[in-house]
C-alpha cells in the first residue's frame, strides 16, 4: 500500500508536504500567537498589595490592589488597561446597588469600567498614548504600611496545550513556509484570545451589582490606561439614598506618562 502524500519518502528524504506538517506541528506547539493575545511571563512578580479602605455610611470599599500593564501581578503579556481588584461590603440593613464606577485621571480624563478586553485595548492604544513609566511598587504613598499578604481568589489559570486534527491539515496542506506558519499561528492565536476572554470575565466584576445585607462583592474593574491618575468613584444607591465611595489614587499619579 502507498503512503499517503504527506508521508512519502522519495530518495531517502521526506517529502514537502511532510516537512510542512511537521512544521505546523513544532509550530503550534510553540504556540505561536500575538502578543496581543499572550498571557504574561509564569516569573512576573505578586500584587503589590495596598488595601485602601474607603466607607459612606453603610457601604464600605476596599481597593485590594491597582495592576497596571506590566507590573506586579499582571496576566496579559501586553495589556493596555488599568485593573483595580475591589470588595464592597453591605453593611445595613437594606440591598446596596452599586450602579457604576469611574476612574479620573488628568487632562479631564474619566472613564467607566470596561466590559470588553479587546475594545478597552483601543481606548488603550489609540486615545491615550502612554507608557509605564514607574511600577506601582516604587509609587506606594509614603508612610503607608504595605501588607504582607493579599488574598485573591483565584488568581491564576492553566491553559491546555492546543489540540490540532492532525489528518484534516495533513493532506490539505499543500502549500509550505509562510502560509503553514500563518495557519500555526492563527490556530495559537485564536486559543490565546478564548483564554484572554475567559480569565477577563472570571475576573470582573459586572456593574451594576446589587449587594444583599451582610454580603460582599469582589472583582476587577478595568479601565483604559489612564495617566495621572485622580481617584475612583464608585455610585450606590441604598433605598432613595444615593452614596459616593471615593478612593485618592494621587499617589499614583505618575505610573504613566504621554508620549
Amino acid at each position: 500500500m502507498n503512503a499517503p502524500p504527506s508521508l512519502s519518502r522519495h530518495d531517502g528524504r521526506r517529502s514537502v508536504p511532510d516537512v510542512s506538517w511537521r512544521l505546523l506541528l513544532a509550530l503550534a506547539a510553540s504556540g505561536c500567537a500575538s502578543t496581543q493575545h499572550q498571557l504574561a511571563r509564569k516569573d512576573t512578580s505578586d500584587v503589590v498589595p495596598l488595601n485602601l479602605t474607603s466607607r459612606r455610611a453603610s457601604a464600605s470599599a476596599t481597593l485590594h490592589t491597582l495592576i497596571d500593564p506590566k507590573g506586579p501581578g499582571s496576566w496579559k503579556h501586553e495589556a493596555f488597561w488599568d485593573e483595580i481588584v475591589i470588595s464592597i461590603a453591605n453593611e445595613g440593613r437594606l440591598p446596596l446597588r452599586v450602579e457604576g464606577a469611574t476612574l479620573e485621571g488628568g487632562h479631564g480624563y474619566a472613564h467607566s469600567p470596561g466590559r470588553d478586553p479587546w475594545a478597552l485595548e483601543e481606548l488603550g492604544r489609540g486615545g491615550l498614548a502612554v507608557r509605564p513609566r514607574a511600577s506601582i511598587a516604587g509609587r506606594i504613598p509614603p508612610g503607608y504600611v504595605v501588607p504582607t499578604s493579599i488574598a485573591l481568589a483565584g488568581t491564576s489559570t492553566v491553559y491546555g496545550s492546543i489540540g490540532l486534527k492532525g489528518p484534516a491539515i495533513v493532506y490539505g496542506a499543500a502549500a509550505v513556509g509562510l502560509p503553514l506558519y500563518v495557519l500555526a499561528s492563527a490556530v495559537a492565536d485564536e486559543k490565546g484570545r478564548h483564554g484572554i476572554e475567559a480569565e477577563f470575565h472570571r475576573r470582573r466584576l459586572a456593574l451594576p451589582t446589587e449587594i444583599e445585607p451582610g454580603q460582599t462583592a469582589a472583582g476587577s474593574l478595568f479601565f483604559p490606561v489612564t495617566p495621572e491618575l485622580r481617584r475612583l468613584v464608585l455610585r450606590c444607591r441604598t433605598g432613595d439614598q444615593q452614596r459616593v465611595i471615593e478612593f485618592d489614587l494621587t499617589p499614583f499619579a505618575h505610573l504613566y506618562h504621554q508620549q
